[in-house]
């Protein structure tokens, strides 16, 4: 991409968006600027990345096509300069500040072309779809660059803005529930007398296995379930135990209760 990208903030998030922008080219290391309250952290980016440093936060802004906004929701009081700070009129602004809205974002750095992305937690992996969503200012152009800037991490789907804090507590919190799982299975081949690798290692391979197949043939979970329920096998009385331990309704709360919680956190940290 033939455009300067500054990022506001060179946090966790920042830097595997990063990582992923530079292991696909997307951007290469001159093109990316990044500004951090810490100085140490933004020597370690310099080291790790190759990127580009300011210690002014503004002069960094003003020779960028793209800002990518990745401070803390509780501090985006701290960042109203951005509004009377010299800027390009075709700055498109991304944004990946967790319970923020657009129109907050607008109110504090002013109108113009913004965006939401809110990244996915296995960008290692390259796995995961990141939520989109865009103003009525950005164009054609602007929704190709922010596309191709979510895919350098993952997956990307455009969805409602109405939608990005359950997004947060059902996408982006998604795999914390698939881990605790995880750790479940393997504590139960260990259980049941396999050694520790050899259980992490078969149940790494159901997991990954299981994914493709879901995604790979389309079909809904209970119907492969119900292919491989034998009538009085082993797999029913499994699913017999799952459900006598009301898994199904166990995981739903689990996801509901991180959405509300998304929910207040944008509450409490709204910007009037």
């Amino acid at each position: 991409m033939d455009k300067q990208i500054f990022f506001l903030g060179a946090g966790n998030m920042a830097e595997g968006i990063i990582g992923g922008l530079l292991m696909n080219k997307v951007f290469e290391p001159y093109q990316i600027t990044i500004y951090d309250v810490s100085e140490p952290r933004m020597d370690y980016m310099i080291e790790k990345y190759g990127v580009i440093s300011t210690p002014d936060p503004a002069s960094g802004l003003a020779d960028a096509d793209i800002m990518l906004l990745a401070v803390r929701p509780q501090d985006m009081g701290q960042i109203r300069w951005i509004k009377e700070a010299e800027k390009k009129e075709s700055l498109l602004t991304i944004s990946i500040v967790s319970s923020t809205l657009i129109s907050t974002i607008a109110g504090v750095i002013g109108e113009g072309k913004i965006a939401r992305l809110m990244p996915n937690t296995l960008i290692q992996a390259q796995h995961g779809y990141s939520a989109l969503c865009a103003n009525a200012a950005c164009t054609e152009e602007d929704k190709a660059a922010l596309e191709e800037i979510g895919n350098a991490i993952g997956q990307t789907m455009y969805v409602e803005e109405k939608l990005f804090n359950a997004w947060t507590g059902f996408a982006t919190s998604g795999p914390l529930m698939v881990y605790k799982f995880i750790y479940g299975m393997i504590e139960g081949g260990v259980y049941s007398g396999f050694p520790l690798e050899q259980s992490k290692k078969i149940v790494y391979e159901n997991i990954i296995g299981a994914g493709l197949t879901l995604r790979d043939t389309g079909d809904y979970p209970l119907q492969i379930v119900d292919r491989m329920a034998t009538p009085g096998g082993v797999g029913i009385e499994q699913f017999k135990t799952l459900e006598e331990g009301n898994f199904t309704n166990l995981c739903m709360d689990a996801v509901w209760n991180a959405v509300q919680k998304a929910e207040k956190m944008a509450e409490k940290y709204k910007v009037e």
